[in-house]
């Protein structure tokens, strides 16, 4: 979509229409155009309860893989300098450490989409003091969490032997609170689906650049 700095708004009608919240039919990026981006000029809104996730979203995923590196990295060096001096093993440790201080990874999203909604119900045992000392008793909590689904696809730049290039990653985010589930933290069995939609629906995102260190 064309934008017109002189005239102050796009200049081209969204592709995929209006929200429901109102009738600026040249209104794009959700009126942040400078932060957010949308390349293909599809995205849809969401409604407001759906929270889409950003770089940090990944940021934990992407330092396990540093951590895990760093980790074999210094086994393989060990087994090589089995048989070698203390102070020569203690020398390429050194050396080996200084190197991975420079280790790190800029991550930047390039597309985020909204694949569906599930309900998570999860129980947990607590123990519960009785009045009068008598024995403790089992209660038991169960809670049901709203979980809408995305796949992340960003660009990752590494100093690190991190092949540089395109990741996806599915991302949980917790219906309602500010913190996101790892994307590690995928469906699990039990999950109750509420909406998939089909195809998935492409929404803009926040533009960031967010670099990840050990």
């Amino acid at each position: 979509m064309s934008y017109s700095s002189s005239v102050g708004r796009f200049l081209e009608r969204d592709p995929i229409g209006y929200s429901e919240d109102g009738m600026n039919l040249y209104q794009a990026y959700r009126g942040n155009p400078i932060n957010r981006a949308d390349p293909l000029g599809l995205a849809s809104d969401l409604p407001p309860e759906v929270k889409v996730p950003t770089s940090d979203s990944i940021s934990g995923n992407v330092r396990n893989q540093i951590q895990d590196i760093i980790q074999t990295e210094r086994q393989d060096l060990l087994r090589q300098l089995q048989n070698s001096p203390p102070d020569i093993i203690k020398e390429k440790l050194e050396e080996l450490q200084n190197r991975q201080k420079e280790y790190k990874c800029a991550i930047t999203i390039k597309s985020v989409d909204y694949i569906g909604t599930i309900e998570r119900t999860s129980e947990r045992s607590i123990n519960q003091s009785t009045p009068g000392g008598g024995p403790p008793r089992t209660i038991r909590i169960r809670s049901t969490l709203t979980l809408d689904r995305f796949k992340v696809t960003a660009f990752l730049k590494c100093t690190c032997p991190i092949k540089e290039g395109d990741y996806t990653w599915e991302v949980l985010v917790r219906r309602g609170d500010v913190r996101e589930h790892a994307p590690s933290q995928g469906p699990q069995p039990g999950d109750k689906p509420i909406h998939t939609p089909n195809p998935p629906i492409p929404v803009d995102f926040q533009k960031d650049v967010i670099t990840v260190t050990p």
